[in-house]
């Protein structure tokens, strides 16, 4: 989830109530937000001129919920990730189920390696 800091705590502490885990991911911009959008439509405009090529290792894309495939327009997913909700867990546990055994991450943090050892038990991650 993502959104203003009140109504997410508000989020956190019924999930806590109610035996569910959920923790806060500091980042430092809006995201998978639709309070983002527009700004979709302005990233998607900028890149939508590069080149396309066919894929060459499986993307998984927890916005879409499945692979990509070569017909997609990836530049519309890559914007879309702006505005649409993601499903990082179910994500991380399909990847897992297809074969990936290490997780990494590159940039500040390792929220989303510690999202992995949660969602997936026992995962190797490298942040």
């Amino acid at each position: 989830m993502s959104g203003p800091d009140g109504p997410l705590e508000a989020v956190v502490d019924a999930a806590r109530a109610a035996g569910v885990r959920g923790a806060r991911l500091a980042v430092p911009y809006l995201s998978h937000h639709p309070a983002m959008a527009g700004a979709d439509d302005e990233w998607y405009a900028m890149i939508r001129h590069l080149p396309q090529r066919p894929l060459e290792l499986p993307v998984h894309s927890p916005v879409r919920g499945r692979a990509y495939h070569d017909g997609d327009d990836l530049h519309r997913a890559m914007a879309d990730c702006i505005v649409k909700p993601l499903r990082l867990p179910d994500t991380l546990r399909a990847v897992h189920a297809a074969g990936a055994t290490v997780f990494t991450e590159a940039g500040p943090g390792d929220a989303l390696c510690q999202c992995a050892r949660l969602a997936v038990p026992g995962a190797r991650t490298l942040a």
